[in-house]
């Protein structure tokens, strides 16, 4: 009896929740996530910030 072993390889984008992401330090924690390619979710009080 033979058996065959298949190997799967899966990606997983790291993500993140920023929360006051339209302060000093929240923006560069979205700048800094986005470049090392984060999948960045950010909350806001104010929409037009965000």
């Amino acid at each position: 009896m033979a058996i065959s072993v298949t190997a799967t390889t899966f990606t997983v984008t790291p993500k993140i929740l920023v929360l006051g992401a339209t302060g000093p330090t929240g923006c560069h924690i979205v700048n800094q996530a986005v470049s090392r390619g984060y999948d960045v979710t950010v909350l806001a009080r104010s929409p037009e910030k965000a």
